[in-house]
């Protein structure tokens, strides 16, 4: 009795001074592992079959102080182990499960950077297993001081499990890894959800999360901490509700990147902003965020009456990835209030124009990784603008503007003084460094007092002083081409029955008609006339004031001029060196006009010719090939010499009379052009003829010592010859008083019919065209193009549609992927042909060595192997089939011997029985094929050696026979070739009884092929295997033997068929 008593009371002592040194173990474990932290824990429970129960764990750092000093407070920790005693007293706990009850985490941030909380890790161990670690309902804190005001920002209801990979079939196959699940809420935070795994060692992880709700708000960016609410700035005082979905995962080494995705959507948002009329409100959007890209798919909002909707996406997360952003904006009120929102260059613009009404937006900005490229398209619905320097305002103007590529495109109608107006134009680089121009056009505007007092004042008074009264058609236009300039203004008017009373001279004129033009207050009349009683007057010149003085232009025309000394000697030097270089010769007719400078008594002259006669004829010293019989106008100017319809006649009959280009010969060749050669004072001249035609070109020896020599090297080496038709443009550069080499370029179409080139290979009967474009100087040259080839001739064989691009230099011409520019998805095109009612894919090149070397490397599918049989095949054949064949070839023009190659061809869908080679196999094999297609197809593999073509493998498949052999053909089509036949088809196969006839064929029948392909001579080899079979025996019967008989009559038979040997 004394013993129950005893231990009734004794082991409730026993196991209370268990749990107090549990309790000593805990918090010398946690105090060992975290020195830098005071460590309390309240109580330690063992509980029998369960495990140990922990209670009241604090953890707070030595250094702090504060109602936030304590770092982590854990309510209970329950530990899954043994409570066996002696497992207790070695240790050896085997904790299979820790769950955490209530934690409380807080972190704050230090003046490094960092956080107190980062101290905490890693976490002690507790067991030498894994454990599963499960969390229940804990809260995280985040306490940011620095930030100013300070901020603290909390999670909470947070669930996490941590589970190992032993306790998780599907990473079985990452012990190492851990995975987690959890979900958690917070500040202006909903429902949010998490899974996926890590593993430490390795680096490896994955991660997938919703969250459900975020309330983005001032509010939020104010709780979070610094370097969270960072980028928030960015949204100002934006409100709405996100919904987040995530996916992460790290890269398959610790060196690539994360892969990840986001998802996120936004609604029930609203933005104030001080720069515009109204806030944006309505606002959604959808956006994911990927491993090398981020896409903005849809923003829509509204803001008054004006709806908006935005795309935007980001190819890369570096400062030089690729972006692009669409935005459609929907009745845009042009409010002052959108001033304040712009650049400061665009509110000078806007204070030029002063625009009012509404419009249409559509913007898409593209940045290429350097600069942003905005293309922007405004279509006005109602508005009306003037212009600071011409104050006449448009009135219920439609239209549109159009900005792409850095130029901005004008076209607008409008109403001034209720009259119809239009305006038009291109300006480049929009703002204050812009350049292009603008037109207007007025067809029936009023000259009132609306109209003059917009003139700018200098030329105000003097128009005013006309005493114009009436209607005129204007033309305005406002210019320039470099931003350092200032803009260069132009008003055309062409004056419709209008009376004219000058001030200083009050002739009334009635029924006036003409052109009166504006030039930066310089003021041109043309071809005015009119009428004062039954007096006709006409006009021609111009007027200007200058700083000292005036201009005086006028005008002459003359016909049957002789291009003499004495002409020549009229001109200004730098005209007189034209000359010298074109050396013309001939007759003209010419109006010429006369410009002189009273204050400086300058004269200048300026000369437009139209041949006479028989014509002029020209050589021009940098391409001397001579031109006679030139028909056209021609404009000889101070600094410029123009052929074609540049230069005007001296009246407008004989403008609408007058040729669109000059016309000369050269032997056979008929010669069109038109264009203009600009020189400047320090001697550098810059000729281009942009419409040039040229028919009939001979490429002889007169053309070849005319082109640039790198040019010249590399059409020699192409030894073309045949006639070639020209189209497109060429140009020279070059300066009078250096002896640096002429510059030359084109851009020109080449059309031939029946020409032969031999760039190492001959192609004959070549119709068709070239496209080039390049330049040269005077060591080099370089043209790409396109070939637009009807049909070529190779060896007797034709190819049809050659099309692809090409590259020519001195050094070499490509053909096909290595010619041209790839395209949108990165491919390169190659040249493609129809050959034989196929396809031919290809590249080649050819380098002008001292024997040009080529290399060709392509492809033909689909081809029709009748046809080519017909052309290609000797003898009466009637092959059919569907040819496929790869091959690259390269050598040098050295000959055949140099040819190097290896392809394949391969035949379906055929009947290729009665190729003279093939009937003679049948015959020699004695069979009959069952039906009229002995063969339906054949396999074949090939090299090419010099005038030798090896065949690797050579096999014919029918439904009576198969033959499979190897051989080799020169190009003479002489042929050397051994078969074995195989009783019906190799590709179906009858198990056991295929087996025994593929295996019995090599052993009864050797086919050996030699002679020319048209009349071959076949012979045959019976029981090739017999004296191998009787070797075999006395093998089996010697004591030393290798092989069992039928193991090596196996072997034989394999050997011999292609494809068999060399696998096992």
């Amino acid at each position: 009795m004394l013993l129950v008593v005893g231990a009734a009371v004794a082991v409730p002592l026993l196991l209370r001074q268990v749990d107090d040194e549990i309790r000593r173990q805990v918090l010398l474990v946690f105090r060992e592992h975290y020195p830098d932290f005071r460590v309390e824990v309240r109580s330690a429970q063992r509980i029998e079959n369960e495990g140990i129960r922990i209670r009241g764990l604090s953890m707070t750092e030595r250094e702090a102080d504060g109602p936030l000093a304590e770092a982590v407070y854990v309510d209970e920790i329950h530990l899954a182990c043994s409570t066996e005693l002696p497992d207790l007293l070695s240790g050896q706990l085997g904790v299979s499960q820790i769950t955490l009850r209530h934690p409380t985490l807080r972190a704050t941030r230090r003046p490094d950077g960092k956080w107190s909380v980062e101290s905490l890790l890693p976490l002690p161990k507790l067991s030498d297993e894994r454990p599963t670690i499960s969390i229940e309902n804990a809260v995280v804190e985040l306490f940011d001081p620095l930030k100013h005001p300070s901020s603290t920002y909390t999670l909470r209801d947070i669930s996490l499990l941590l589970r190992p990979a032993e306790k998780v079939p599907e990473l079985v196959s990452q012990p190492g890894a851990t995975a987690v699940e959890g979900s958690f809420a917070g500040d202006y935070l909903e429902d949010a959800r998490l899974q996926g795994w890590y593993d430490l060692a390795s680096g490896q992880w994955r991660v997938e999360a919703r969250i459900e709700a975020i309330e983005l708000s001032p509010e939020l960016r104010r709780s979070l901490p610094e370097k969270a609410a960072g980028p928030l700035r960015r949204l100002g005082d934006l409100r709405g509700r996100v919904g987040i979905s995530l996916t992460a995962a790290s890269g398959a080494t610790s060196a690539d990147p994360i892969e990840f995705r986001v998802d996120c959507d936004l609604a029930e948002g609203r933005l104030e902003d001080r720069r515009l009329p109204y806030p944006l409100t309505d606002i959604r959007a959808r956006a994911e965020f990927h491993t090398d890209r981020a896409e903005l798919k849809q923003l829509t909002a509204q803001s008054g009456r004006t709806k908006i909707e935005l795309r935007a996406a980001r190819y890369g997360y570096t400062s030089d990835s690729h972006a692009s952003i669409t935005a459609d904006v929907r009745q845009l009120m042009l409010d002052p209030q959108l001033r304040r929102g712009l650049p400061e260059e665009w509110q000078t613009i806007w204070n030029q124009f002063q625009p009012a009404g509404d419009v249409d937006v559509h913007a898409q900005l593209e940045f290429d990784g350097q600069t942003w490229e905005p293309q922007v398209h405004v279509a006005c619905r109602d508005t009306s603008f003037t212009h600071e320097k011409f104050p006449y305002r448009i009135t219920r103007a439609k239209g549109t503007l159009d900005l792409k590529y850095g130029n901005l495109v004008v076209r607008l109608t409008g109403l001034a003084s209720d009259s119809p107006v239009s305006i038009g134009g291109t300006l480049t680089n929009p703002g204050p460094k812009a350049v292009g121009r603008v037109d207007v056009l007025a067809p029936q505007l009023p000259i009132d007092e609306q109209l003059l007092a917009a003139l700018p004042g200098k030329a105000q008074p003097a128009i005013r002083s006309l005493g114009p009264q009436g209607v005129v058609e204007a033309r305005g236009r406002i210019e320039r081409q470099d931003p350092a300039h200032r803009w260069q203004r132009s008003v055309d008017m062409r004056l419709q029955d209008i009376t004219v009373r000058y001030a200083k001279f009050p002739y009334l004129l009635r029924n006036v008609r003409g052109e009166l033009q504006e030039r930066d207050h310089q003021w041109t009349f043309r071809n005015l006339e009119g009428r004062s009683g039954a007096a006709v007057v006409r006009c021609q010149g111009y007027w200007r004031p200058l700083d000292q003085g005036s201009e005086l232009a006028l005008n002459f025309t003359g016909s049957d001029i002789p291009l003499d000394e004495q002409l020549r000697a009229a001109l200004a030097p730098m005209q007189q060196d034209l000359w010298h270089k074109l050396k013309p010769q001939g007759t003209v007719g010419m109006a010429t006009e006369l410009r002189f400078l009273s204050a400086t008594r300058q004269l200048d002259l300026t000369i437009r010719a139209e041949p006479s006669g028989n014509g002029i004829s020209l050589q021009p010293q940098w391409f001397p090939y001579r031109l006679e019989n030139l028909r056209g106008p021609i404009e000889i100017g101070r600094d410029y010499l123009r052929f074609g319809r540049q230069a005007q006649a001296s009246d407008a009959a004989a403008a609408e009379n007058q040729p669109r280009r000059i016309t000369a010969e050269h032997g056979r060749t008929k010669v069109a052009m038109s264009g203009q050669c600009r020189h400047s004072q320090d001697g550098a001249w810059h000729l281009t003829f942009n419409e040039l035609v040229a028919d009939r070109i001979q490429v002889d020896r007169e053309l070849l010592d005319a082109v640039p020599p790198p040019l010249r090297r590399g059409i020699e080496r192409l030894e073309f010859t045949g006639p070639l038709n020209l189209r497109g443009a060429v140009s020279f550069a070059g300066n009078h008083h250096t002896k640096t080499p002429v510059q030359s370029g084109w851009n020109v179409e080449l059309t031939t019919q029946n020409a032969r080139i031999s760039p190492g290979m001959v192609l004959e009967n070549i119709h068709g065209s070239v496209r080039l474009e390049g330049g040269a100087d005077g060591q080099r040259f370089r043209s790409t193009g396109w070939l637009d080839l009807d049909t070529v001739m190779y060896k007797g064989y034709q190819l049809t549609q050659v099309r692809g691009p090409l590259s020519l230099s001195e050094r070499e011409l490509r053909l096909g992927s290595s010619a041209g520019r790839p395209d949108a998805n990165g491919q390169r095109q190659r040249v493609n042909a129809n050959f034989y009612d196929g396809a031919i894919y290809g590249d080649a090149s050819v380098t002008f060595d001292r024997a040009p070397r080529f290399e060709v490397d392509g492809v033909l599918v689909g081809a029709n192997l009748q046809r080519l049989a017909d052309e290609a095949i000797p003898g009466k054949s009637k092959m059919k089939g569907n040819l496929q064949v790869n091959l690259h070839l390269q050598g040098t023009s050295a000959g055949t011997h140099t040819l190097v190659g290896l392809g394949e061809a391969r035949v379906t869908e055929a009947d290729i029985g009665e190729l003279p080679l093939l009937v003679s196999l049948l015959k020699i094999l004695s069979l009959t094929a069952p039906n009229a297609q002995a063969f339906t197809a054949s396999d074949i593999q090939f090299r090419v050696r010099g005038a030798h073509i090896y065949f690797d493998k050579i096999n014919f498949f029918g439904d009576a026979v198969s033959l499979f052999g190897k051989g080799e053909m020169d190009f003479d089509q002489e042929v050397k070739m051994i078969f074995n036949a195989i009783v019906g088809r190799d590709q179906i196969e009858v198990p056991l009884v295929t087996a025994l006839l593929k295996q019995a064929s090599p052993l009864l029948l050797l086919i050996y092929v030699d002679g020319p392909l048209s009349n071959p001579r076949t012979t045959r080899e019976p029981l090739p295997g017999v004296a191998r079979a009787v070797e075999g025996l006395q093998q089996e019967l010697s004591p030393h033997k290798e092989k069992p008989f039928l193991r090596q009559a196996t072997d034989f038979m394999e050997s011999l068929i292609p494809g068999r040997g060399a696998s096992r």
